[in-house]
C-alpha cells in the first residue's frame, strides 16, 4: 500500500453475525485475485480502470453509474442482458453502431 492508505479491518455486522470486512482508502493497483469468491461484494466510488476481469461471472450483478468508455467485451454471454439510460455514442455490437441498429429499428416500429 501507498503511504497515506489503509485497510480498515474492524468490519460491519452481516446477517449472520459473522462480521464483514471493509476496505477504504487502500490502493491495491496491480493485486490479482486468483480463484477468490467476492459474490455479493459492493464497489463503490471504485477505480478498476485497465482492470481485466477473465473468466468472470457477473450473473446477477447490478452495474449503476458506471463509465465504459472504451472497455472491451470479447466472448461474453448476454442472455438476459439489460441496459437502459445509457449513452451509445461509438458503441458497436459484431462491428455495427448501436445508435445505427437503434435508428433502423425505431424508424421500422413506427
Amino acid at each position: 500500500m501507498k503511504e497515506g492508505s489503509h485497510t480498515n479491518t474492524e468490519g460491519t455486522q452481516g446477517p449472520d453475525t459473522s462480521v464483514i470486512p471493509i476496505t477504504q482508502d487502500a490502493d491495491l493497483h496491480g493485486a490479482k485475485f486468483v480463484n477468490t469468491d467476492l459474490s455479493g461484494a459492493c464497489f463503490r466510488d471504485v477505480s478498476l480502470a485497465r482492470a481485466q476481469f477473465v473468466d468472470v461471472s457477473f450473473v446477477d450483478s447490478c452495474f449503476e453509474d458506471v463509465s465504459l468508455k472504451g472497455s472491451i467485451i470479447r466472448n461474453a454471454n448476454c442472455s438476459g442482458l439489460s441496459i437502459t439510460d445509457a449513452v451509445y455514442d461509438g458503441m458497436r455490437i459484431e462491428g455495427i453502431l448501436v445508435t445505427d441498429l437503434l435508428r433502423i429499428y425505431l424508424t421500422a416500429s413506427e
